[in-house]
């Protein structure tokens, strides 16, 4: 990975546009990965951190709300996911004519109805297991 602006050495030169949005576009998905992983082996509040930062670079990203949706409600701040969602919603209202896909809409019935298919992966004496594995009792 690389650091600051792609290709910021030939930005000014015809061909770099499309490859800059390309490695732009990989870039934020390499960090929605990260925070993916991050849920996944129940790292909350790393996830958390990189989801704020997400959201908030990338407002109309749907997969960036929900990740921060997601986060906000494993750290037990349930209202403050529920509050993310209308935000995110009056956003794509409100730029771009659209309401919120499928994705958003399923994690805000879930959050809502506290769904225990939103819980982190299980806790094996304090520590968190791998998504999947059963915990011992």
């Amino acid at each position: 990975m690389w650091r600051g602006p792609a290709l910021a050495d030939v930005a000014d030169e015809p061909f770099a546009a499309a490859e800059i949005r390309r490695c732009d576009e990989l870039w934020l998905q390499a960090r929605e990965l990260a925070v993916d992983s991050d849920l996944a082996a129940g790292r909350t509040k790393d996830a958390l951190r990189e989801a704020m930062t997400l959201a908030a670079e990338q407002p109309l990203r749907e997969h960036a709300q929900a990740q921060l949706m997601l986060a906000l409600y494993r750290a037990g701040r349930q209202a403050e996911a529920l509050e993310a969602f209308t935000a995110a919603r009056t956003r794509l209202v409100d730029e771009i004519g659209s309401e919120p896909g499928p994705e958003l809409r399923r994690l805000h019935e879930a959050i809502l109805h506290q769904s225990p298919a939103l819980d982190g992966p299980p806790r094996v004496r304090g520590v968190r297991a791998p998504a999947g594995t059963a915990a011992l009792s």
